[in-house]
């Protein structure tokens, strides 16, 4: 993994899964899986399974998806508190990522 100014390490290849803020949601960070990324251009093409939909995204909007990530998802939890489908999404696409790279470890 590459390192990124200010955000730690950035995933260096396509299929990792990232937090990012998505454009045209509450500003939370939702869990997307990254399908390509332009180093030049500092940018993600990331895959939100909520919205069935491809999404660019700044590398500056975008953290690394950890199994540790509890702080980040209590917070976007928080922020959706009042968006009900919203929240409900947010959570399945949680579980989503969860399970798959969970599969992938025990593949491995």
């Amino acid at each position: 993994m590459e390192k990124m100014a200010g955000n730690g390490e950035r995933p260096s290849r396509k299929s990792a899964f990232i937090w990012a803020v998505l454009p045209g949601l509450p500003k939370v960070k939702w869990p997307v899986k990254v399908l390509d990324l332009d180093e030049q251009e500092e940018i993600y093409l990331v895959y939100c399974k909520a919205d069935n939909a491809e999404f660019t995204v700044q590398f500056k909007k975008a953290v690394p998806f950890h199994y540790e990530s509890k702080e980040i998802y209590e917070e976007s939890l928080f922020a959706l508190r009042r968006k009900e489908k919203l929240r409900e999404a947010f959570v399945e696409d949680y579980q989503w990522v969860f399970e798959i790279r969970l599969m992938n470890l025990q593949i491995h």
